[in-house]
């Protein structure tokens, strides 16, 4: 049996990366593109069952593109769906009537993704023979566990996770030090906040263990993105948020536990549901999610920044507290401002380094 085929054709190399990855999941043999163009050609030359194009791309823009293939006899019935961060009605027009046959809303779950192209498949006639879980490449526990240890299974630990998250996270040299800083006080307070809260032993372990790798996920997004020094435009914001998704599929396909891929996932959901990539509210986000969000927006208030003032405590923990039942779970804060001094001996022990100039060494 042949899998069917399906052309990505998609210019943000990330999003390439994962959306191609889900494919192969489903059973598709996958051929990318990386803009309209040469999109275009590859659809033109091989024919695919199926074709998934963004529609802003540099080259040639989607409604062209659409119009272009549903012009070649052989393209003229193959079905397309189009991935766009715009969720507006008029949006949903524009690229039906470009001659789209479904739209893909970014940034998408990955078992939202695979839905549709399950589905474009079932429409079509065709029968996916997808890669059963047990064919990943994550070990059973009772293997793992029978296995003699190598220096590559060895789990990732203290200043090892540090270091590594950091290098993933990309920072200009400039910043690397802030970035492992943010990492170390990010896993602290993390592991301050579980005990606190009279977390399970074992949630409190994972979370001291993997709240660091919260943002490995900013290791798939463009340069542009990652370094734009103002702020982002509606798309860029929308292409900012996949992070949380690319995180976690990074997180599952190194076989880390549950803990781990959550915090990836969900760290960016907010109490109120307003938050990122699922909308989750309350009690719904996972603890550790929560944990480690709390952690995260304190260090982000607490922090120096380059970019403002530094913010007096009485003001950090008013804009906390205003954040409490609206971005974050205000048990969880209450519970980090009742122990402050340990909270304190967190950013003495890792301070960034000073952005003043050391006169001393000039005299």
């Amino acid at each position: 049996m042949t899998n069917p085929t399906v052309l990505i054709i998609e210019d943000d190399s990330a999003l390439r990366a994962l959306e191609s990855r889900l494919a192969r999941r489903v059973g598709y043999a996958v051929e990318t593109a990386v803009d309209g163009p040469s999109g275009l050609a590859a659809a033109i030359a091989s024919p695919p069952d199926l074709i998934i194009s963004d529609f802003h791309m540099p080259g040639m823009k989607g409604p062209e593109l659409l119009r272009r293939m549903r012009q070649v006899p052989s393209l003229r019935t193959r079905p397309i769906l189009v991935v766009t961060g715009d969720r507006s009605d008029q949006a949903r027009r524009n690229v039906m009537q470009a001659g789209a046959d479904g739209i893909i809303v970014k940034p998408f779950p990955p078992a939202e993704f695979r839905r549709h192209l399950v589905e474009a498949a079932h429409r079509a006639g065709h029968t996916l023979a997808s890669r059963p879980r047990g064919e990943r490449r994550r070990p059973s526990r009772a293997a793992a566990e029978a296995a003699s240890p190598s220096p590559l299974a060895l789990p990732l630990e203290g200043e090892l996770l540090v270091v590594m998250a950091a290098a993933l996270e990309r920072p200009c040299r400039a910043d690397t030090e802030r970035t492992r800083n943010h990492i170390r006080r990010v896993t602290a307070l993390s592991a301050l906040l579980a005990g606190a809260a009279g977390l399970p032993p074992r949630l409190c372990g994972e979370l001291e263990r993997y709240a660091g790798l919260h943002d490995v996920g900013k290791s798939g997004l463009a340069d542009h993105i990652l370094r734009k020094p103002d702020l982002f435009t509606a798309l860029e914001r929308q292409e900012m948020e996949t992070h949380a998704l690319i995180g976690a599929d990074l997180l599952r396909d190194a076989g880390l536990p549950e803990t781990a891929i959550v915090i990836a996932r969900h760290h960016h959901e907010r109490w109120d549901g307003s938050g990122y990539p699922h909308r989750l509210a309350g009690d719904q986000i996972p603890m550790a999610a929560r944990v480690v969000a709390v952690a995260d927006v304190f260090d982000a208030l607490r922090s120096r920044r380059s970019y403002r003032v530094d913010i007096p405590a009485p003001e950090v923990e008013s804009r906390m507290r205003s954040l409490a039942g609206v971005d974050l779970d205000p048990h969880l804060v209450d519970v980090l401002f009742q122990h402050m001094d340990a909270v304190d001996a967190i950013y003495d022990k890792y301070a960034d380094p000073s952005t003043e100039p050391d006169l001393e060494v000039w005299r």
